[in-house]
């Protein structure tokens, strides 16, 4: 996930809690809504359940330290 420099140093090898990831969930579905970026190659090939299942395999395969930054999101 993309994130400032900061928070991606402290980030390393840890997954972000759940929440990053429904709410990057959430802005790809606006961005399906975008004519310009639904045309993409790699939106074309997404879906939620995919980006879920990459998060739950990660889990599996060993990534169990959560991150969680230091700063406050927008709207927290």
């Amino acid at each position: 996930m993309i994130a400032c420099t900061a928070c991606n140093l402290s980030k390393n090898d840890k997954l972000a809690t759940d929440v990053f990831l429904e709410t990057l969930i959430d802005r790809n579905g606006n961005f399906l809504t975008m004519p310009e970026l639904k045309i993409r190659e790699d939106m074309m090939v997404y879906t939620s359940k995919k980006l879920k299942d990459l998060y739950e395999y990660s889990i599996d395969n060993g990534y169990t330290d959560i991150w969680v930054p230091r700063k406050k999101l927008a709207g927290d």
